[in-house]
């Protein structure tokens, strides 16, 4: 028997087989999941608070500096792409 699901497989449980996560669980029409096939909904809507934390982000996007400062000429602007380009398997960072 395995424990470890593998990349695209499914794994099945009942509702009532997930503890704390059954009362958070509604169907369609807002009663508990778990009785019935078919869509389950989270109980409570997440977007409030995902958008609080998006929003403070945001608001404090602008405290972060640059680590450097932009290149002023367009050869000194190529060489730092370059060097960007040479380490950047190093980070595994590709967006050049």
């Amino acid at each position: 028997m395995k424990s470890i699901a593998e990349d695209g497989e499914v794994v099945r449980v009942p509702a009532y087989l997930m503890d704390g996560v059954q009362r958070a669980l509604t169907d369609g029409m807002g009663k508990a999941a778990g009785f019935k096939p078919g869509y389950v909904i989270p109980s409570v809507d997440p977007r409030p608070q995902v958008y609080a934390d998006y929003a403070a982000r945001l608001s404090d996007a602008w405290r972060s500096q640059p680590a450097q400062p932009p290149s002023t000429t367009v050869d000194a602007a190529y060489a730092e792409y370059e060097a960007r380009l040479a380490s950047a398997w190093r980070s595994g960072d590709a967006s050049a």
